[in-house]
């Protein structure tokens, strides 16, 4: 998610001279929620694939996107624009690790498909993911926010009509009040959302 939203506003941080009241932490959103509920974090970018939230946690959604299968330019697949997440039954998959949400969105395609995906690797880097996906190691799971184009690789959205979301939030503990520069960047970040 900071791929997506910090590009969109790093101008407007700097000309508001932001960007120095930031300390970027990128991490799953299971370690953030845990980071802002004992404290350490003020506020936090974080993904889900559901509505209900933490009870101390004050969420501003900022929008929602699909997750999507990715492919190599060696896959029998490469030349599809949509793909049932049945077929990727024999597939070898790459993607988050359980500190991101796409764990929990492969949980539920599983349930709903009746299979258990055939998990190779594990990252917490999108890069390493697509950079696997386009050595045709296996078949990349990923939200589409943190696509990045290029022409190694494909992504297939789901014909799926049951499949989870990506929810993407802004979050603070409800006790926590923002100091204005924090209340700015809020602010920013909320301008910029697909909510717009």
């Amino acid at each position: 998610m900071t791929k997506y939203f910090f590009p969109k506003i790093a101008k407007q941080l700097t000309e508001q001279n932001l960007l120095k009241a930031i300390v970027p932490v990128e991490k799953g959103s299971a370690e953030l929620e845990k980071m802002l509920l004992n404290g350490t974090l003020d506020m936090s970018l974080m993904g889900s694939v559901q509505n209900e939230h933490h009870r101390n946690l004050a969420y501003q959604h900022l929008g929602k996107n699909h997750f999507t299968a990715i492919v190599g330019n060696q896959s029998p697949f490469f030349k599809r624009e949509k793909i049932w997440f049945s077929e990727l039954k024999n597939e070898k998959f790459l993607t988050f690790d359980s500190n991101f949400v796409h764990s929990e969105a492969l949980k539920n395609f599983s349930k709903i498909t009746n299979f258990r995906p055939n998990i190779v690797y594990q990252s917490n880097d999108a890069q390493v993911i697509q950079e696997m996906v386009a050595q045709n190691v296996g078949v990349g799971f990923i939200a589409n926010s943190a696509l990045t184009t290029r022409p190694d690789i494909k992504a297939l959205p789901f014909y799926d009509e049951d499949q989870p979301f990506f929810y993407m939030n802004l979050v603070q503990r409800k006790d926590r009040i923002l100091s204005p520069n924090q209340q700015k960047i809020a602010d920013l970040i909320y301008g910029n959302s697909l909510m717009k």
